[in-house]
């Protein structure tokens, strides 16, 4: 959080799961700032099932290195158009 403060970024890509807590607080600063978000995940089920308001590109661990280029390049050109 600190970081954005500083910088904000033009996407992310966060691990949903960060052991006692989430990283849906962080994705949810970063959608109000109007950064686009993907999250990767070993737990996609959980990632589907939480609380979010916003629904998000979700990539399942391990995931296939061209699908993840795919979707940042979706990502980037929704949010630039």
């Amino acid at each position: 959080m600190a970081a954005i403060g500083r910088e904000v970024p033009d996407m992310a890509l966060l691990d949903f799961n960060l052991g006692q807590e989430t990283s849906l607080p962080v994705a949810e600063l970063l959608e109000e700032l109007g950064v686009p978000v993907i999250f990767i995940s070993g737990q996609t089920q959980q990632v589907v099932l939480s609380d979010m308001k916003t629904v998000y590109t979700v990539i399942s661990k391990p995931f296939d290195p061209e699908r993840l280029v795919s979707e940042v390049r979706l990502v980037v050109s929704v949010a630039s158009s």
